[in-house]
């Protein structure tokens, strides 16, 4: 039998037909999983970058927990709250509770407790997905005492040979102090250069204390009555026998912007039931005679960045009180008799013009005394 012309040409039409739309399927195929690994690539990529953004956002929030927590400047072992930060069930929280960042947000907390533990949680959103990857970060922090070591000097510059000796006492326990000074019978830790430490030490700074304050007092025979919270813009200057007193039962602090010019026989007194606390931002400071009635506690003296020297210019009688300067140079003129310091001295650089006679209040480590600031000692994820 003998099949027409045309019937071949329709079955090698069928069969391009067929191989067409086999091809068409297989790229349709092959396009649509390359579109899928495509997008499994580039969700991935999408999640790995949410991934480390949200970190990055639970540390932002450590970051202004721990603000938070040293606005005040450090110096004490409580922990602090306002700016927007409430307590609650011992939890301070910020308000809003969440930070919105670039990227994502982040929600921050820290306990009331005496070493706070700070909660930071990062969210960021996959934009490819829309869901929320988040992170827990959690930091454990300390609070260490400011004079954890009684005398911390980054050099001594010895002007001949003058001796330092150094022992220890406790102005808070009468095993080891009389009426709470120093007495060289009453000794707690013996002479030791074992509460020294000299080097390269790095010392927090100083903030300035407020940026308001009342003015300086009116002079009245002679002397400055201290109350509240002083601010001096420029230079505080103390002639003749002028003198600064806090009388009985008052918290001063006195904030100096400029330099402290005190003569020789312009006085400090301290009532034994206040307390005086200077902050000095100026370079020079030159203290005359102090005559603190209390113990180390009720004289403190903070030296700001720009602090850089200090010197005693009356320095016969003991100096009982704390000084800290990390930037400054410490020198007691005024005599070649040994010099007796009670308390604590954190300066960069100690001149010994004379024997100096050191005696470090150890009740400074107590949990009551200055402290340094809140810093990290441990860090995790949850």
């Amino acid at each position: 039998m003998k099949l027409p012309p045309h019937s071949f040409r329709i079955n090698e039409s069928g069969g391009v037909l067929l191989t067409t739309l086999m091809i068409t399927v297989l790229i349709g195929v092959t396009m649509a999983s390359y579109l899928m690994l495509v997008r499994n690539q580039s969700v991935a990529v999408a999640r790995s970058q949410a991934w480390n953004t949200a970190l990055t956002l639970a540390e932002a929030g450590v970051e202004e927990a721990l603000a938070q927590m040293n606005h005040d400047g450090g110096l004490t072992s409580a922990v602090p709250g306002g700016n927007g930060w409430v307590l609650s069930d011992g939890i301070y929280r910020c308000d809003p509770p969440e930070r919105k960042m670039l990227g994502g947000r982040y929600a921050a907390v820290y306990t009331a407790t005496a070493s706070p533990v700070i909660y930071s949680t990062g969210y960021v959103t996959v934009p490819v997905s829309s869901d929320v990857i988040t992170r827990v970060v959690i930091v454990r922090t300390t609070n260490a005492p400011l004079y954890a070591t009684g005398l911390l000097l980054g050099n001594i510059n010895r002007q001949g040979n003058h001796s330092l000796t150094i022992d220890g006492y406790d102005s808070t326990d009468s095993q080891y102090s009389s009426g709470g000074r120093y007495d060289p019978t009453q000794v707690k830790t013996p002479a030791s250069t074992n509460i020294a430490m000299t080097g390269n030490t790095e010392l927090p700074e100083i903030m300035q204390p407020f940026s308001t304050g009342l003015p300086m007092p009116s002079i009245r025979n002679g002397t400055y009555r201290l109350s509240g919270n002083i601010m001096v813009q420029g230079d505080l200057v103390l002639r003749g026998s002028e003198r600064l007193l806090v009388s009985s039962r008052r918290s001063v602090v006195l904030y100096v912007t400029g330099n402290i010019l005190m003569s020789p026989n312009a006085s400090i007194e301290v009532a034994s039931t206040s307390s005086l606390k200077i902050f000095a931002e100026g370079n020079n400071t030159s203290l005359g005679i102090l005559n603190n009635r209390g113990t180390t506690g009720n004289f403190s003296y903070y030296g700001l960045p720009g602090n850089t020297n200090i010197i005693l210019t009356a320095s016969n009688t003991p100096f009982v009180g704390t000084i800290y300067a990390p930037a400054a140079t410490f020198s007691a003129t005024n005599g070649h008799a040994p010099f007796d310091f009670e308390g604590a001295l954190s300066v960069e650089s100690l001149v010994l013009s004379r024997p100096f006679r050191f005696h470090f209040d150890e009740s400074l480590t107590q949990p009551s005394s200055p402290r340094r600031s809140f810093v990290v000692s441990s860090w995790g994820e949850h």
